[in-house]
């Protein structure tokens, strides 16, 4: 047996003191990101006095996660051969099936003095889905372009925190792994992970230069929990090339998204892929002014090198895989199966509300069927034509009839694409329908003759009146950024339901004008995608102008009234992170001469429980009216700002909205008597400034908004018997 003693042993206190000659150190991540931010301008490629490049880009749409069971669905027993192009992704594994590809070649040029640029199409071509089956909204969040080196990045229409933002310290924890020396510099890698959950920020490296504290090479993921809808994964590689041993150049801009209803990772999904690369750079050789001004491009030799095999093998510095090569093949046989083509048809039908036929589709789904007051139930029938997404062409028509009122209504019309570059479009259109006067911003839900305005309705539509309308105008862009547009409108405008204009109209019958409008549309450096009549626009957070002057001409084909109108609008998104973005609207006209109010400016009213942006929600049609005013609306999306921070709303992924709109105008003496009637009824003006504000919360299920909005003024001396102080709107919107 052992046995142990204890013994109890006192010991001196110790006090543990810092040197104080030896200072906390920094971390060495922080201290290469402040020479970065240093050294931001000398990096930049547009401190060069010119620059040029040819870039080529290929974007690709792949269908993941397909596993055995997919395969084996009955809808794709006719497609069987379609899944020997499928392959396993070299970023998560996943098995994707190529469904879609589409290559471009471009030419671009700068110059610092004067600032000018362009970039011209040299070839293009497709196969696969077409984009009228819904792909251009996916195309369009693959064309955000981005600085690195800028605080923020606008991806998907959200502001994202760059990995080297002046601002990195607050969201991003930086360490600094590795240094290696190349071509005589030194090269530091860094890595960077989020400070915090569900905030728009990256996971990833780079690799900074120390002799010129430039960014070489960098490779980041979208943070796993980013409040972003339909999209479970989004990387993005970008690498530099030295160009003078002075300034590093893009080389490979490499993009993947994920893209899924879900947010499940082993979801069917869609993958989007842009890849896009920069060769033969000219540096410091500046061209004539005229050159930067003129547009270059020819529709004709742009076809020519899209179909010339050996432009693609001259232009791409990287074959195709074997499975995107196959893509071309694929759909060739694709587009002989009868299966594959009704599944394209229900997937446009969805996504556009159309159905695709040979060169022409049928609809919009949501005008087909509607009801109200006037008409009683009113069925529509139309169409437009459909070639690809480059027609230069497009021709609308259709036909309506209500069941109540018994007329027939119709319209055709259409435009063209006239020239290229200069780009110059002519229309021409005549319509016979009903109009809601005063609706001038309206969506699928507050529009007249739509299906969900007739279901959401809070007031009726019976104030309508009954439009013949023949209008031509030439659109042309002969000023970069800049639109100019010139129209001629005959309009006679008849009265309908309870709107009653004999009291107030000179002559009995409709009122009728003529006039001519010059419209001026600036809109700073925006991008577009596509070559046809119609255009995807891309979103950019720059702002838009309006200017608008029409003049109507009296005595001209039955003409009644002779005035002049200006309009000014301004349009800017702001994308502020972390606080989310704010779209700021401001608007002003006036209307000289003396005129029956439907020929004034009657105040955006909202008939509906459906949310419009640009509408007045708590305000009837008619309500107000004026012949100068001018308007505000600010909607500002915080984007989970708050929510995020609370753990259940966190799961939810709710977003937080707030708004804010009045108008201010008034009224002619000459204008107010020429509309008073009989019994002394007349128009009224916001003369004390007409006000909203709303809190609401969107992003419900994904699609769902909905507002509580209060009405601050005119709650007593309106034109209305009992106006309502306070509403809920509903809106459906898919957004990222």
């Amino acid at each position: 047996t052992i046995r142990l003693k204890s013994e109890c042993i006192n010991l001196n206190e110790v006090v543990v003191t810092a040197d104080p000659n030896d200072k906390e150190k920094e971390n060495p991540a922080h201290v290469i990101l402040r020479n970065i931010w240093d050294n931001k301008d000398r990096n930049s490629p547009k401190r060069l006095n010119a620059y040029e490049y040819q870039k080529y880009e290929k974007i690709e749409f792949d269908l993941n996660n397909i596993d055995d069971k997919f395969k084996d669905r009955a809808v794709f027993k006719p497609l069987k051969f379609v899944f020997d192009y499928a392959d396993t992704s070299d970023v998560n594994g996943k098995v994707f099936l190529p469904v879609f590809i589409v290559e471009t070649a471009y030419d671009y040029y700068y110059r610092s003095e004067p600032k000018l640029e362009k970039e011209v199409m040299r070839a293009s071509q497709n196969a696969g889905f077409d984009q009228n089956a819904g792909v251009q909204e996916f195309m369009g969040a693959l064309y955000q372009d981005y600085n690195l080196y800028d605080n923020y990045l606008p991806i998907f229409e959200k502001g994202f925190v760059s990995p080297i933002s002046t601002l990195g310290l607050l969201s991003y924890k930086y360490y600094l792994t590795d240094s290696v020396e190349l071509n005589g510099s030194t090269q530091f890698f860094i890595q960077f992970i989020p400070k915090r959950k569900q905030e728009l920020t990256f996971k990833g490296e780079m690799w900074v230069d120390e002799a010129t504290w430039a960014i070489t090479k960098i490779d980041m993921k979208m943070s796993g929990d980013a409040n972003v809808n339909f999209v479970n994964d989004l990387s993005v590689r970008r690498e530099y090339q030295l160009y003078h041993d002075s300034i590093w150049l893009l080389k490979e801009d490499y993009i993947i998204v994920d893209f899924a209803l879900q947010d499940n990772k082993d979801a069917y999904g869609l993958y989007g892929i842009k890849t896009t690369e920069f060769n033969d750079y000219v540096i410091n050789k500046p061209r004539a002014e005229e050159f930067y001004r003129t547009e270059g491009f020819s529709r004709e030799k742009m076809i020519e090198n899209s179909s010339d095999p050996e432009f693609w093998k001259n232009t791409r510095k990287k074959e195709l895989s074997e499975q995107e090569q196959g893509i071309y093949s694929m759909i060739d046989t694709l587009q002989n199966t009868p299966a594959f083509n009704t599944y394209l048809d229900v997937i446009a039908f969805v996504l556009s509300g159309y159905w695709e036929m040979e060169g022409y589709d049928l609809g919009p789904l949501l005008s087909t069927l509607a009801f109200n007051p006037v008409e009683g139930v009113r069925l529509r029938f139309g169409g437009r034509t459909y070639g690809d997404r480059n027609d230069l062409y497009r021709i609308y028509a259709h036909v309506a009839y209500g069941t109540r009122d018994g007329v027939l209504k119709y319209s055709l019309g259409g435009k063209w694409l006239f020239k290229d570059q200069p780009r110059l479009e002519v229309g021409l259109y005549h319509n016979y329908d009903i109009e809601q006067i005063g609706a001038r911003y309206t969506t699928a839900a507050t529009r007249t003759g739509s299906f969900l305005s007739s279901v959401l309705a809070r007031e009726p539509f019976d104030r309508l009146s009954l439009v013949r309308e023949t209008r031509g105008y030439f659109r042309s862009e002969y000023v970069k950024d800049l639109e100019t547009k010139l129209e001629f409108r005959r309009r006679d405008v008849y009265g309908v339901g309870s709107l009653d204009f004999s009291e107030i109209n000179e002559e009995p019958g409709p009122i009728s004008t003529s006039e001519i409008e010059v419209n001026l549309l600036y809109r700073l450096g925006k991008k577009w995608l596509g070559i046809g009549v119609e255009r995807l626009e891309v979103y950019t957070p720059h702002p838009t102008f309006i200017l608008n002057y029409s003049y109507g001409i009296p005595n001209l084909l039955g003409s009644d009234y002779e005035f002049h109108k200006v309009y000014f609008g301004f349009t800017k998104p702001f994308l502020l992170p972390p606080f989310g973005k704010s779209i700021l609207t401001l608007e002003a006209g006036k209307t000289f001469g003396t005129l029956p109010y439907p020929l004034l400016e009657i105040a955006p009213g909202n008939n509906t429980y459906a949310y419009a942006r640009y509408s007045y929600n708590l305000m009837n049609f008619f309500e107000f009216s004026t012949d100068q005013y001018a308007s505000f609306n600010l909607e500002h999306h915080f984007v989970g700002l708050f929510f995020n921070k609370i753990p259940l709303f966190r799961r939810l992924k709710w977003r937080e909205v707030v708004t804010a709109r009045g108008m201010i105008g008034s009224l002619t003496n000459e204008n107010i008597e020429y509309n008073t009637t009989e019994d002394g009824n007349s128009i009224q003006a916001p003369t004390k400034g007409y006000y909203e504000v709303g809190a609401g919360v969107e992003n419900i299920f994904k699609f769902l908004r909905v507002d509580a909005i209060w009405r601050l003024s005119y709650l007593e001396d309106s034109p209305l018997a009992n106006p309502s102080p306070f509403g809920i709107r509903v809106d459906l919107a898919v957004r990222f």
